[in-house]
């Protein structure tokens, strides 16, 4: 990698890093979820100088908010597993807009629902707040909830990922 891309994935990972701290309950039901736009600076990355780029900068700003902020492992796991495949399934499929955007918004928010359906009843266990079983039971009452803070949560990202990339995608080419 050379120093210029260095340079920008230090500048997007302090970016995304910042955005992280912009937290939004978006549905007062699953009020543990929180909206933050701390994706599209990853994903402006990558769909302009390559996926690794993007990905690298989600797991550096999950990195220092773990450390400046959550100290919640499992948390910052399963956001940087959100954050990188929905870069990945965007930035892959980005020159077709339509199918980027229902690829990378349905599969991201589907993958995170059933991830959740495990990390609920982990918490439960680990907070000491009930059995796996309670954890569940919990997670089936408001599986539905956590799907569509997802839906909201990327299309939200990906809406805005679009008009920002459109003012500064010149920024990327080499001159």
């Amino acid at each position: 990698m050379r120093t210029r891309d260095i340079a920008i994935v230090g500048i997007f990972s302090a970016l995304a890093f910042g955005l992280m701290f912009l937290e939004v309950p978006l549905l007062p039901f699953v009020n543990f979820l929180k909206y933050d736009p701390s994706e599209i600076p990853a994903l402006i990355l990558a769909v302009n100088t390559g996926i690794t780029q993007g990905i690298t900068v989600i797991l550096i700003k999950d990195i220092l908010f773990y450390f400046a902020k959550s100290g919640d492992v499992i948390g910052i796991i399963m956001n940087f597993i959100a954050g990188a495949i929905f870069t990945i399934l965007a930035a892959k499929l980005w020159k077709n807009k339509l199918l980027s955007s229902v690829v990378s918004i349905g599969g991201t928010s589907v993958l995170m629902t059933a991830l959740n359906a495990a990390t609920v009843p982990l918490y439960f266990i680990v907070m000491k707040w009930g059995s796996a079983s309670d954890g569940f039971k919990f997670f089936i009452k408001i599986w539905w909830g956590i799907l569509v803070f997802n839906i909201l949560k990327f299309s939200i990202d990906y809406v805005l990922t679009v008009l920002i990339n459109k003012r500064v995608r010149g920024l990327f080419k080499s001159k």
